[in-house]
């Protein structure tokens, strides 16, 4: 059935509704769908602590500590190891560390993540790193 200046009231009737949600985006400005999109995991570019009611974020987050410990650990070692293969050395000593405080008892696991939280923060000339009380108090002591 052609459209223009002869269609009727009628012919709207068969037009299809878009869904509520995406109905209001219509009259919505490309700055505020951007501000709504960035709610949204897949757009982040950061993640803010202050936004504890976003359940689809707080979902993923939990994602990263499901499993046993071992695999928890080891997830973040991989993450830790990606990181460091592409110079991102703060990230990388972040996954080390988190690696090491789920506290898995594998002592491969904790002796590589511990060397390479080290090389990372070599790299990173964080020298006073390893005056530290924390370093120290974060590197268990080898006496066999």
């Amino acid at each position: 059935m052609p459209t223009g200046e002869g269609s009727s009231s009628k012919d709207a009737a068969f037009i299809p509704q878009l869904p509520p949600d995406i109905a209001m985006t219509r009259s919505a400005t490309a700055d505020e769908l951007i501000a709504e999109m960035s709610k949204m995991p897949l757009f982040m570019q950061n993640l803010d602590s202050d936004d504890g009611d976003n359940i689809e974020l707080e979902a993923i987050k939990a994602l990263a500590y499901d499993g046993e410990p071992h695999e928890v650990a080891q997830n973040f070692r991989t993450q830790g190891n990606e990181s460091y293969r592409t110079y991102q050395w703060i990230d990388a000593v972040e996954f080390y560390t988190k690696a090491l405080a789920v506290k898995c008892g594998v002592k491969e696991i904790d002796e590589a993540c511990y060397a390479n939280r080290a090389a990372c923060n070599l790299e990173l000339r964080m020298y006073s790193f390893f005056e530290t009380p924390y370093y120290h108090l974060s590197c268990p002591t080898t006496h066999s």
